[in-house]
């Protein structure tokens, strides 16, 4: 090829003599596009080794400013340039901008952003009536971007040297030689430049790159890596598009008041959202300011140990966004707590031989410290104020916070990065807390920039006090997942800090509008464009066709967008609910973070569709953070003609048309867990030594599943939503519509598929070798060759897999891996060290790898925090899980609070004249539901909640005053005191009973020797003598009949029901056929009890009941049956066919013995005894 000069209306470049491949990801031809290169330096043209391969950052959409003016195939002829010829109607780069000097000021400048940061050469791209000139960056040596490891020329070495690349920059801190000493690479010797990845050049460098990306502008990275080989580049394009792309949505964001930068104000760790913080102290002094904080305290998505985030903010820092940026580090590591030190002044990183855990916490603090100490570096660079805030030294004799005891534990200001900082110029000032409010004597260190004002205005804050209170050392919780965050700062030092980093009081000018408008972009309102967190259509569409997947409707709206309810052609404009006005800073953080995410459009004066139904929306606490909510069935029309979206959806419908959606159930989950346990216990010999094989469950979580998924264009305008800002489209699904779950749960459902269908590949990729797992697969394998149903994920696999929603849970063995040759399966794993050692990988390991992979191949995201274990014991769904014991248990922090709801409703303050306490209602109304969610692993909890429940129901026709949701009480009687006493006890010793994972779904047969099948029937004639009400009941064993009967009092025929008298008789005959049982020397452990009464029936079933005596009856035969340690079924059995018993309880005892006689059998009468035929007080 030749070189091409680059036409324009402004400058024309030189031709040269260099020729590079460039390689477009972002449109993925068939054929790597080849093109000339055109030198901005003519005369002094580039000779490189090998061939330029260029790959182009992803390119963004975004609108060509009017006055902007590409010189391309519109206003020039044809160029006749040796390109690769595309198709005629190959226009896919049409919306690409010319980079020329003169195209655009910023563009102008492009040479002097990138200067520093490599040599630029340019491509040309375009189709072959179309020349544009797209700039490519030279990413070889020796660029700051370049690989400072080497292959030394060993394709095998490509992938080693690509890792270790990711892991440089994953690590941040970490140096060139030790990455080449934990990942076994080498150095290359013609490398030079920082040591450390995150090099304040580097940082610079890729913002640099991303604000050209994020302007709609093309740009390459060259290297020299062949094309569909690993290179280092990848890394970098992902770096730059992500930059970029979070560069496009800031600016997509549309204010009403344009804030100055120097009103803008950063923190970090900022801890809980507390009144009285420094952020509302830095509002209260400037009414204008914005203030970002940061804490994953206060949500999951900012986590500062995210080097995804870390760059974000320090990209923002260089470009002197913030006014100031205070830092408060979380100083659990380095605080004096009631434990040992683990940090001394001769080693600041941490002391050696400690625990794993707490290597692992150091290297994460540590980490922190670094960056905290590379974000104040870089607010220096760009002339922003900073200041960190840690606790005080202990070991400086002249200081108040001077202690012997713990002089040698070391502090953040002993560490080298805060040294330096120190080294520069800042300061660091000693601050008694009890001078601003802190009852405590204790000191903090604030460490400030040379240009931040003095924090007083009196110079310095000296304790003038004789006593304070006394300090307890805090609890040792060091090195645990979830580390409670204790913060004893006063607010006093938040106001003298905002004070600091505001200076004088800043008052708010007058409303600025803006003067932006609603973008009008194909790419932004497109739901497969633009748009962030977006699942893969095209991923799913490729894991359904390659699985067999027959699911075409979920298909087809992943690729095109989930349906609205086809609402009328009208609009409809509803306020939000008071609550978002009461929370509204909550309600517009909310908004903000859902328009970064992609969830909903940019705000704006005016719909951007008109007509456009808005729905109102509410803030809800739920565990003291706020939630938005979307109210999609409030009639706020107020006409038959308009009606809410919810009321047009027809569940039912969907359901004949296309099948039901039948969530999993904790028990399913159990059972499944039961059975692949259970070849551990069975198949194996007494002689043959228990394998060292455990069975462990992996819970995941994808994150905001529903916002993940699309929704069709048409039915945006069905979701509106208004902000202070304007008006907004919600272009998700969301939890508020009633058909998301069933619609967005048949996408997870394929998912589910699509790992069951991996898991059982990799079950024959790497066969077990446990015996007693051989064994239990052969024999599945031989019961699935006899079954209707053949599929082997109800067989013989070796896990379990299974979604409810968005939470994924997946069973299966720690065993070794072998591959089918023998061969173990090793992997490389890095230690809480840093040490790099040879792993052999596990079944449970590989398998909950896989299934999470596959969701993220979907571009669902599954971020740590969200996953649990492999572990013996996970709660899911709300239940504990104990694979250990298996069992099925309450969770001890949910038994724990739900024992203390039931103390505060046991010992309320409220009684009334006659000693009856009263509860509150909505607090008692939801301890029923907590206590029905705890009644599935606690046994006899339903019928101890009876009297409770009546109660309750009792008092929602009761008011003891005239609010009814606050006032209104439930009476706490005796029964009822008695039922929460019950409770209370159950919740206290939860974790010693619960229920087995699973039971046998199927009774044994009629004929066997441990079923005992009897028959019963009572009657009750209130207008006969007693002689024809009576009870009756049978049964036959070893061929001799066996029967019972007895007469009711009058009293028992006038007080008890017909259902009453039917469930006494049944569990009369069960007892007293039991008893004979054990006589016999048989070992009954299952009874079918049949009746002629469905109410009795229904009861014992369902455990159901609807007055005070079935309860009780209820409740005392399931307390015989657990004592017994036999399981009972109740069956329906017509009157007609029930004769036998119905003649014993009518006294007709010769017409009720002529059968059995006239079949050859012995009838023996037994005798009832008094304690059985008794009913209850009542």
């Amino acid at each position: 090829l030749t070189s091409t000069p680059h036409v324009c209306e402004h400058s024309v470049n030189e031709p040269a003599k260099a020729v590079i491949e460039a390689q477009d990801q972002s449109f993925a031809p068939p054929d790597p596009a080849k093109a000339a290169v055109g030198l901005k330096e003519p005369k002094k043209p580039l000779a490189f080794k090998d061939a330029l391969i260029a790959s182009f950052v992803p390119e963004l959409h975004v609108p060509v400013p009017p006055t902007h003016r590409p010189a391309a195939a519109k206003t020039r002829p044809s160029t006749p340039v040796p390109l690769s010829e595309p198709d005629d109607d190959d226009d896919s780069d049409a919306e690409i901008l010319d980079l020329c000097a003169g195209c655009e000021p910023e563009i102008a400048a492009l040479g002097l952003k990138v200067k520093d940061i490599g040599q630029i050469v340019y491509s040309h791209m375009g189709s072959k009536n179309e020349l544009r000139m797209i700039p490519v960056l030279d990413v070889r040596r020796p660029s700051i971007f370049s690989n400072p490891f080497t292959m030394m020329k060993d394709e095998s070495q490509r992938n080693p040297v690509c890792d270790a690349y990711q892991e440089w920059w994953r690590r941040r801190t970490a140096t060139v030689d030790e990455i080449c000493r934990q990942l076994s690479v080498t150095r290359a010797q013609a490398w030079s430049g920082s040591e450390f990845a995150a090099s304040e050049e580097r940082l610079r460098g890729i913002n640099q790159l991303a604000q050209i990306v994020s302007k709609g502008h093309r740009i390459g990275l060259g290297c020299a890596c062949p094309v569909g080989k690993r290179c280092h580049s990848e890394l970098l394009r992902s770096m730059v598009s992500h930059q970029a792309q979070l560069l496009r949505t800031r600016d997509e964001v549309v204010d009403t008041v344009s804030t100055a930068k120097s009103d803008k104000y950063l923190i970090l760790f900022s801890g809980a959202k507390s009144q009285g913080r420094l952020a509302d102290q830095i509002r209260l002094k400037d009414d204008g300011a914005i203030v970002e904080e940061y804490d994953i305290l206060n949500d999951t998505h900012q986590d500062l140990c995210d080097l995804e985030l870390q760059l974000k903010i320090l990209g923002r820092i260089l470009e002197r966004e913030f006014k100031a940026v205070h830092i408060a580090l979380p100083m659990g590591s380095y605080m004096v707590v009631d434990g040992p030190q683990i940090r001394s002044k001769a080693n600041v990183q941490g002391l050696r031989h400690l625990p794993p855990r707490l290597v692992k916490y150091l290297q994460k603090h540590n980490s922190l410290t670094e960056f905290a100490a590379l974000a104040a570096t870089t607010a220096e660079s760009s002339d922003t104020l900073w200041s960190i805030l840690g606790t005080a030294e202990h070991d400086v004799q002249s200081s108040p916070a001077y202690s012997k005891e713990h002089a040698d534990w070391a502090q953040l200001w002993h560490q080298p990065a805060i040294i330096n900082l120190i080294e520069m110029g800042a300061t660091k000032t000693t601050v008694p807390l009890c001078k601003c409010g802190s009852p405590f004597g204790v000191h903090a260190d604030v460490l400030v920039s040379a240009k931040m004002p003095s924090l007083w205005i009196d110079g310095q804050l000296v304790c003038e006090h004789v006593l304070h209170e006394h300090l307890e050392l805090e609890a040792d919780v060091r090195g645990i997942d979830h580390e409670p965050r204790v913060s004893l700062i006063p607010i006093g030092l938040n106001v003298l800090l905002a004070r600091a980093m505001v200076g004088e009081h800043r008052p708010r000018g007058p409303a600025q509008k803006s003067s932006k408008t609603p973008s009008s972009s194909k790419g932004n309102m497109h739901p497969c464009a633009g748009q962030p967190n977006l699942i893969s259509a095209e991923h799913f569409t490729e894991l359904a066709e390659a699985e067999g997947f027959t699911d075409r409707q979920v298909v087809s709206w992943i690729q095109h967008g989930f349906p609205g309810a086809n609402m009328p052609n009208g609009a409809v404009l509803a306020p939000p609910h008071v609550g978002a006005l009461k929370e509204a800073r909550a309600f517009g953080e909310q908004n903000v973070k859902n328009i970064a995410m992609g969830f909903i459009s940019a705000a704006c004066p005016f719909p951007e569709i008109w007509p456009v139904i808005i729905d109102p929306c509410n803030i809800v606490l739920q565990n003291g953070k706020p939630r938005l909510t979307i109210d999609k069935s409030m009639w706020t029309s107020g006409r038959a003609d308009l009606p809410p979206f919810n009321t047009l959806v027809n569940l039912a419908e969907e359901a004949v048309t296309a099948g039901s959606l039948r969530l999993v159930t904790v028990r399913e989950v159990a059972r499944a867990a039961a059975i692949l346990g259970a070849p551990l216990r069975m198949c194996r010999t007494i002689a043959m030594p228990a394998p060292d094989v455990k069975l462990l469950m992996k819970k995941f979580d994808l994150k905001a599943f529903f916002r993940f998924h699309p929704k069709e264009r048409s039915a945006w305008r069905e979701s509106g939503l208004l902000f202070r800002d304007g008006y907004s489209l919600d272009m998700r699904p969301n939890f508020g519509e009633a058909h998301a779950p069933d619609h967005c749960c048949r996408e997870s459902d394929g998912l589910n598929f699509f790992m069951q269908r991996e898991l059982a590949r990799m079950d024959k990729e790497y066969p077990t070798t446990i015996p007693p797992l051989i064994q239990w697969l052969a024999s599945r394998a031989h019961l699935r060759s006899r079954s209707a149903s053949n599929d082997e994920f109800l067989w013989d696999v070796l896990f379990w897999v299974c979604y409810y929603v968005d939470d994924g849970g997946l069973l299966s063995f720690d065993d070794k891996l072998h591959d089918r040759d023998g061969a173990p399966k090793f992997i490389l794993a890095t230690d809480s060290s840093g040490v790099v050692t040879r792993h052999h990988q596990s079944r449970i390991e590989l398998y909950a790898e896989a299934a999470i992979k596959i969701a993220t191949f979907v571009l669902h995201e599954c971020p740590m925090d969200k996953q649990e274990g492999p572990d013996l014991r996970i709660i899911f769904l709300g239940i504990g899980i104990h694979l250990d014991v298996q069992r099925r248990l309450l969770p001890k922090i949910k038994a724990t609070a739900y024992a203390s709801i039931v103390k505060r409703t046991l010992f309320t303050k409220r009684v009334m004249p006659n000693g009856v306490g009263v509860a509150e209602f909505n607090q008692t109304h939801s301890l029923i539901h907590k206590l029905l969610h705890a009644a599935d692993v606690i046994p006899l909890g339903r019928p101890h909640l009876f009297h409770l429940r009546q109660a309750v129901n009792t008092a929602k026709k009761i008011f003891l005053g005239v609010d009814k949701g606050e006032l209104l009480g439930v009476m706490i009687t005796t029964k009822v005191r008695k039922e929460l006493t019950w409770w209370l006890h159950q919740l206290e010793t939860a974790d010693l009973t619960g229920l087995p994972l699973a039971s046998r779904s199927e009774f044994p047969g009629a004929s066997s020797p441990t079923h005992l099948v009897r028959y019963s029937d009572a009657s009750r004639e209130l207008n006969l003598s007693e002689n024809h009400s009576g009870a009756g009941a049978w049964c036959a064993i070893d061929n001799t009949f066996y029967y019972i009967h007895w007469r009711w009092t009058r009293q028992e025929i006038e007080n008890f029901s017909i259902n009453v008298l039917e469930a006494h008789a049944r569990d009369v005959g069960g007892n007293v056929f039991l008893d004979l049982g054990l006589e016999l020397g048989k070992n009954f452990t299952h009874t079918t009890a049949f009746v002629d009464n469905t109410t009795a029936e229904s009861i014992a079933e369902n455990g159901r009941t609807s007055t005070e005596m079935l309860n009780e009856l209820n409740l005392a035969r399931l307390k015989n049956l657990m004592a017994r340690g036999v399981h009972e079924k109740n069956e329906r059995i017509a009157s007609v066919d029930n004769d036998v018993a119905d003649d014993l309880s009518r006294g007709e005892i010769t017409e009720a013995l002529r059968q059995p006689q006239e079949c050859g059998m012995r009838c023996v009468e037994l005798q009832v005894p008094q304690r059985y035929r008794e009913l209850p007080s009542l």
